[in-house]
């Protein structure tokens, strides 16, 4: 795990490293990875990545798991036109990312975030993590243990 985030205004949270060497490497990893990155509207941005220790991110709704989860407990569905959109913009996301010498490996609707207007955006998650773990003669992402395949970062930073 990078970090912990932490609510800091309506615009903004941060995203601080846990006291332990291997936190701060990977929230160091996270930094030069939205370097790399720099802006795009389907990800999410880093406001502020020069500060040691922490990486100011917008803030968001929510996911967009929480969001069919809403609909599921009205029995609702969502429209056809959001769900277009949103698969385009993960899409667009994710070839953005890619195209940037990044990999987002662990894709779900529990690593989409819905802006204020309902556009979706890629969080990061496994894309940050700078080792493998083995467990259970696979490389695994060291958050995400139980399934996610996670892989370094390629290029120089």
């Amino acid at each position: 795990m990078s970090g912990t985030v932490y609510f800091i205004s309506e615009q903004a949270v941060v995203n601080r490293a846990m006291s332990d060497p291997t936190s701060k490497a990977q929230l160091n990893i996270e930094r030069q990875i939205y370097d790399r990155l720099g802006l795009h509207p389907c990800i999410t941005a880093a406001l502020l990545r020069s500060q040691q220790n922490m990486v100011i991110l917008e803030r968001l709704q929510h996911t967009l798991r929480h969001r069919l989860h809403e609909l599921r407990g009205r029995d609702e569905r969502p429209a056809s036109a959001n769900k277009a959109r949103w698969a385009l913009q993960i899409a667009e996301g994710l070839q953005y990312i890619h195209s940037r010498g990044v990999k987002q490996v662990d894709i779900g609707t529990y690593n989409v975030l819905l802006d204020w207007q309902d556009n979706a955006k890629t969080l990061r998650l496994c894309w940050l993590i700078s080792r493998r773990v083995r467990t259970h003669g696979r490389s695994q992402c060291a958050r995400h243990t139980s399934k996610a395949i996670c892989f370094e970062p390629f290029g120089p930073f």
